[in-house]
């Protein structure tokens, strides 16, 4: 047992309970979730060998946002006689915790490096990191030619400046093994149309400001027709909570002192 399953969040949406009604309907979103988390725990693999000086975004971090979810909406609520979510949204709030910082690796750009190269946003990093580096502007020729070690500092910077936009798009984002075979973070075809859109506009949601939350979710979506018809979800309330949880998560499985004393990391 996952030490995010003891949260209230996780029990009131997610958990398995006696004389469940709906038991398939949940059975289905809980199994989805951890093969999610299983393949999104792949992609966090990735993240140091592209910002080596990041805090620890892994899995850990990831689960604990179920804690510090808990925290932020509190026990008057989540102890509650009324449920305070319904298990679409500890679904889709799962999901954009998994995806909030998951594109912090080379894996998340869906284009090759020659086609990032050619961006004006990479190339103009590129520029002002050897405009640092000399003392002066410099030229075409130069940031063309620019050397790996300028290029390994650009990739990080662009992730780190880009990393809620790509977020977004890796729910509905497709990679092929080379034998033919397509795969997908959430494998699940239906799950996937009904849930990825909205749970990756949630998880780049941590990334702009609380004015444009009530704009950008502006209305409770209802349960696709396979769900249960009361399991709606509301993209506001999950996106004020990721944010929250996110931003209070501050203890040692986010930055470990062990971690911080190393080189690489300072």
């Amino acid at each position: 047992m996952e030490v995010f399953e003891g949260t209230k969040l996780w029990i009131q949406g997610l958990a398995e309970r006696s004389n469940d009604l709906d038991k398939r309907s949940r059975d289905r979103l809980r199994s989805a979730f951890f093969d999610i988390r299983n393949r999104a725990g792949h992609l966090t693999a990735e993240i140091p060998r592209a910002l080596p000086s990041l805090t620890v975004h892994d899995l850990s971090h990831i689960d604990a946002l179920w804690e510090m979810g808990d925290l932020v909406v509190g026990d008057e609520l989540l102890d509650s006689d009324v449920s305070f979510i319904t298990p679409s949204e500890a679904f889709v709030l799962g999901l954009a915790f998994l995806l909030h910082d998951l594109a912090h690796s080379r894996t998340a750009i869906p284009f090759s490096d020659d086609e990032l190269r050619t961006t004006t946003e990479y190339r103009d990093i590129i520029a002002q990191l050897l405009s640092d580096q000399l003392g002066r502007p410099v030229s075409k020729n130069e940031i063309q030619s620019a050397d790996t070690n300028t290029h390994d500092l650009a990739l990080g910077l662009y992730l780190r400046a880009n990393h809620a936009v790509l977020a977004a798009q890796l729910p509905l984002s497709r990679w092929n093994d080379g034998d033919g075979s397509d795969h997908f973070l959430i494998q699940d075809e239906e799950i996937r149309r009904s849930f990825g859109e909205i749970a990756g506009k949630i998880a780049a949601s941590h990334w702009i400001t609380t004015a444009e939350l009530p704009s950008i979710f502006s209305t409770t979506m209802g349960a696709p027709g396979w769900l249960p018809p009361q399991w709606s979800c509301d993209p506001l309330k999950l996106a004020c909570i990721i944010r929250c949880a996110d931003a209070i998560h501050l203890d040692t499985r986010r930055a470990p002192a062990f971690l911080r004393a190393l080189p690489s990391c300072r």
